[in-house]
């Protein structure tokens, strides 16, 4: 395919090579690896409140703009379906409702902090990378609908503790098609009848939405 004239021919051709050498070798799930974890801070506590960025080395982190504020996987990537009663008026998605209530919580001045986590370590990191424990119920409620959408996703994990990887699993199998998707890249698995049955559950559906379209 052309290339941007301002891109070297050479440069490129040796990046694939190299991709494509380590894709030979590599196997999943992907050992973990970016230890170094850019996190906001609560503001009455100073604990970790929700994580930015994470990077492999420490010579990366002065590249990342170190500006205190957490962003939500957008709606346009992972929709949270709506309940009954944000049907009837237009309310925004629960994700920046929840990108809001975070960077609120961070105060009118945000910190955050580089923090190189060991491998295994868990003690004050929130489980599914934002905490999970807000004062109103609505709030809480709000925060658990994200997490329960965004659960395919974070059993990619590393170090869930046995409790949190089961109780994602139990969220997950409302989207079994992204448990597919994702599956290969789990390291770990707490409930193997259920998750083998989202994976038939999805495997179904793949069939039944091909045989639709011949």
């Amino acid at each position: 395919m052309p290339l941007p004239h301002y891109l070297a021919l050479d440069a490129v051709e040796e990046q694939v090579q190299e991709l494509a050498a380590y894709l030979e070798e590599v196997s999943v799930p992907l050992p973990p690896a970016d230890m170094h974890e850019y996190w906001l801070l609560d503001e009455t506590d100073r604990q970790p409140l929700a994580l930015i960025y994470s990077c492999l080395h420490a010579d990366e982190m002065p590249s990342f703009p170190h500006r205190p504020e957490w962003t939500a996987t957008p709606a346009a990537i992972m929709e949270v379906p709506r309940i009954p009663e944000e049907e009837q008026h237009y309310v925004p998605p629960v994700n920046y409702r929840l990108e809001h209530l975070v960077n609120e919580r961070a105060g009118r001045h945000p910190r955050a902090r580089w923090i190189k986590r060991r491998e295994g370590q868990t003690e004050f990191f929130p489980a599914c990378l934002v905490r999970e424990d807000w004062k109103s119920e609505e709030d809480r409620r709000l925060c658990q609908r994200y997490i329960e959408r965004q659960a395919p996703r974070l059993l990619m994990l590393h170090g869930l503790k046995h409790e949190d990887r089961l109780r994602l699993e139990g969220y997950a199998r409302q989207n079994a098609l992204e448990v597919e998707r994702f599956f290969p890249l789990y390291p770990a698995v707490a409930d193997d009848k259920l998750m083998s049955a989202i994976c038939v559950e999805a495997r179904l559906r793949l069939a039944a939405e091909r045989s639709g379209t011949e």
